[in-house]
């Protein structure tokens, strides 16, 4: 009997450990990809649903329903009594979903769930960028982004708001704020 429990234990860790490994794998993302590590975190996270073929497709802009359905996975995620909050954001942020998401609303997404789900102050920040002046409507989104490291500008003091981000740029982002969030 005991022979039998320990098989049963040893199968039922290999599936466990299987069914871990296999959800984060994508057919198009390879292990040695600088974004792998974030890739994969926020698959097994559930924060990035997995497509229905399997593939990633990280090179591609993301969108603003993906990132808006993403942030809202990774509030959830944090704080899982935001769950009408979550449902709020999605539909907030999905307005012209199918169109490449910027950069600044990518830092107003994340800074959004930063702050619902950030327990205590927030950090005062003052970083500026010669193309984000404090009036900027993502200004202050910004301006956190980078304090707290989820985001970064360019060597020339600029942010470029308006350039579109990758998928796999949002998931290292994701998973760094994820990161954060959980610690």
């Amino acid at each position: 009997m005991k022979k039998f429990l320990a098989t049963m234990a040893t199968a039922a860790i290999l599936t466990v450990s299987a069914g871990v490994v296999s959800a984060a794998e994508f057919s198009d993302v390879n292990s040695m990809h600088w974004a792998y590590p974030s890739v994969t975190a926020m698959a097994d996270a559930k924060i990035i649903p997995r497509s229905k073929d399997g593939k990633f497709y990280g090179d591609k802009n993301v969108t603003r329903s993906e990132m808006a359905q993403m942030a809202a996975n990774l509030l959830l995620k944090v704080s899982p009594e935001s769950k009408a909050a979550a449902k709020n954001f999605v539909k907030k942020y999905s307005e012209n979903g199918d169109k490449a998401a910027t950069r600044f609303e990518i830092a107003t997404m994340l800074a959004e769930v930063y702050a619902k789900a950030h327990k205590g102050n927030l950090p005062d920040v003052t970083t500026t960028f010669i193309d984000v002046p404090a009036e900027h409507w993502a200004a202050e989104s910004v301006n956190l982004m980078v304090a707290i490291k989820i985001m970064e500008g360019y060597g020339d003091e600029t942010f470029r708001g308006d350039q579109r981000m990758t998928r796999y740029e949002a998931a290292l982002a994701l998973a760094t704020l994820y990161k954060i969030l959980s610690a």
